[in-house]
């Protein structure tokens, strides 16, 4: 038995099976404008997660991409912030330490120290961000701050 094309007749079996619902199929041009306004919402939001994606990361990087600098600290105050760009040689004997540090090349070193084991000397150059150096006799930590790299370390 085949239904007339304007109309069909069914049984709704979810409420009632005994009563007949009749419902209109739709007009063809309904159908491509339903599709063609699906189709420019879901271009709408792929374009707008991408622009939200791209405004992150950016966000991200920019925020983030602060300058390094040493900071040297004397009983946990900070005596000194130091640009890491520049190349220069710190005298700490104004802070009442008998101490030089070296920064050279974005890294940073103790050239010497008046502490017996000279265990702040012997860790040589340091350029990653929160790796200090420590001389513990005389109180001094020197810090790198700034934009961490996002690696911990790197093996070979």
């Amino acid at each position: 038995m085949r239904f007339p094309y304007s109309s069909f007749i069914f049984f709704n079996l979810f409420s009632n099976p005994y009563k007949l619902c009749y419902i209109s199929p739709m007009d063809p041009t309904e159908s491509i404008k339903k599709k063609t306004a699906l189709s420019y919402i879901d271009i709408l939001i792929a374009v707008s997660i991408v622009l939200f994606g791209l405004y992150w990361l950016m966000i991200r990087d920019f925020n983030g991409a602060t300058e390094k600098a040493v900071v040297i600290y004397k009983d946990d105050v900070v005596i000194q912030t130091l640009p890491l760009l520049e190349d220069r040689i710190i005298q700490l004997e104004p802070f009442g330490v008998s101490m030089v540090v070296e920064i050279r090349e974005q890294k940073v070193r103790v050239l010497s120290s008046s502490c017996r084991q000279q265990i702040c000397v012997r860790k040589g150059w340091t350029g990653q961000v929160h790796n200090p150096i420590i001389c513990l006799p005389n109180k001094i930590t020197i810090d790198i701050t700034g934009a961490d790299s996002g690696y911990d370390a790197i093996t070979r």
